[in-house]
């Protein structure tokens, strides 16, 4: 494919780059979202740990 400046294109050809941009922004928006997902989980599981830590710790200072 041609590459042209904006103001080169035709009304066809400016709607196709827009739907393309907008597909991969899509694409984006969904690979973000499982990110934070992942970036969330790993921070639960980081606050779990810590309090197992400190549970575990308290724990044995008892025995």
């Amino acid at each position: 494919m041609e590459i042209k400046g904006i103001e080169e294109m035709t009304r066809e050809e400016l709607i196709e780059l827009v739907s393309s941009l907008n597909k991969e922004l899509e694409g984006t928006n969904k690979d973000l979202e499982l990110y934070k997902g992942w970036k969330n989980q790993e921070e639960e599981a980081r606050i779990l740990a810590e309090k197992k830590i400190v549970a575990a710790k308290a724990f044995f200072e008892v025995v």
